[in-house]
Parts: structure tokens; C-alpha cells; sequence
């Protein structure tokens, strides 16, 4: 089969035709999107006659809801990364006390757990850990806190 078949020579028309169609689309949609741009609108200042302003209150502050137990368990998560130990206990222990929701209840131990091991306080740890495991085996965080009680 020689190169200037009549195939070759169709095959490599249509492939000319299709680079040469692919181009022409690039070059149209590149000249589209740069043709005309939209000026933007231009204001023109009202005048108006009336009073003179006057100065708006400034706004009061209003005090921030607290934050719901999840949040909580949340905050003592980040405190309990940073190495900031009174603080994630205060926002575990606030979340334990707070929610009504075991799984809630569940994960506050559980942060509470391993803040005190990373503390250094594993008595209390185990003493944690295993009311996690008693009063909430269904919680995932009881086979984990099997795992951290050998740790301990």
C-alpha cells in the first residue's frame, strides 16, 4: 500500500479539515470572550434636599448564644490538640453536662479521656474511659477506649 493511496489521501483530508475546524473554534471562542466587554454602569450622584445626616447608632453588642454541646465537644477537640488541657476539659465536661444526647455524652468521655492521658493523669484516665465502656457500650468510642485503658 503506497502513501498516495485514495484512502491516505481522504484520511489526510479529513484530518486537515478537522485541525483547521478545532482551530477556528479556539481562535472564536478566544475573540468572544475579549470582542466587547460590557461597560460597567456609571452612577451619578443625586442631590437632594432635606435635613443634614445625622450619625446612626452605632449597633449594640448582643451576646452570643451558647454554644450547643456538639460544639462544645468540638471546641475541646481543637483545645485538646493545641495542648490546652484545662480548656478541653472545661468544654468536654460542660458538653457532659449540657447534652441529653448519648452520643454526645459518649464522645465528651471519650475527649475527656484522652485529654487526661495526654495530661499524664491515667488513673483518672481509666476511671473515665471505663464509664465510657460501662454506660455507653454502644457507642463507637467504647472499643477505642478499651484500647486507650491498656495504654494507660
Amino acid at each position: 500500500m503506497s502513501i498516495d493511496t485514495p484512502h491516505f489521501i481522504q484520511y489526510k483530508f479529513h484530518m486537515n479539515r478537522t485541525i483547521l475546524l478545532l482551530s477556528a473554534l479556539v481562535a472564536l471562542a478566544i475573540s468572544a470572550c475579549q470582542a466587547a466587554p460590557t461597560p460597567l454602569p456609571t452612577s451619578t450622584p443625586t442631590v437632594t434636599a432635606g435635613p443634614p445626616p445625622t450619625a446612626t447608632p452605632s449597633p449594640t453588642s448582643t451576646h452570643l448564644p451558647t454554644p450547643v454541646p456538639v460544639v462544645r465537644v468540638d471546641s475541646g477537640d481543637r483545645a485538646l490538640f493545641y495542648g490546652e488541657y484545662d480548656q478541653a476539659r472545661e468544654q468536654y465536661q460542660t458538653a457532659l453536662n449540657e447534652s441529653t444526647d448519648r452520643a454526645v455524652q459518649a464522645a465528651a468521655l471519650w475527649g475527656l479521656g484522652r485529654t487526661d492521658i495526654e495530661d499524664g493523669k491515667y488513673k483518672n484516665a481509666i476511671d473515665i474511659l471505663e464509664k465510657l465502656i460501662t454506660e455507653y457500650p454502644e457507642s463507637t468510642y467504647a472499643a477505642r477506649a478499651n484500647f486507650l485503658v491498656g495504654q494507660a
